[in-house]
């Protein structure tokens, strides 16, 4: 397999993304996805969610929609650059799926050496569905599009 540098530079830097907002203490992390909620709240007016849900809860899920997104996008990254090469049909979904997952499990075994982190495997089968969505996704558009 021919490695494509201009469609696997793209992965390396969002893995190198993923890697720096796993590194922040628990703190930082908190803290960012509190602000994130903040302006949820202020700017969109979802004033009644966090009274309905508790704040408690709204964090929670606006961190796990996060690890979601972020995974989707590297889904699509990974698709692409292992599409690239008209590889055998299996590869197109299983080849891109099983390196999202081994990141994302690494990437909770990093988390459980950064301070106030912890590796969980429920994020793990969340940033798998990420990667898993994000994959579908980019392969259904390029069918459309052939």
């Amino acid at each position: 397999m021919k490695i494509n540098v201009k469609t696997w530079l793209p992965v390396l830097i969002w893995m190198s993304v993923i890697f720096m907002f796993s590194a922040q203490p628990a703190s930082a992390s908190s803290q960012m996805s509190g602000s994130l909620m903040k302006w949820l709240v202020d700017i969109i007016d979802v004033t009644p969610i966090p009274e309905i849900l508790g704040e408690e809860l709204l964090h929670t899920f606006i961190r796990k929609m996060a690890h979601f997104t972020v995974y989707f996008v590297l889904g699509v990254l990974v698709y692409r650059a292992t599409h690239e090469g008209g590889e055998m049909e299996w590869k197109r979904v299983w080849m891109p799926l099983f390196i999202c997952m081994a990141y994302a499990a690494s990437d909770e075994f990093h988390q459980l050496y950064v301070p106030g982190r912890s590796g969980q495997v429920t994020d793990v089968l969340i940033d798998s569905s990420g990667a898993l969505l994000g994959i579908l996704t980019t392969r259904t558009i390029q069918n459309w599009r052939a």
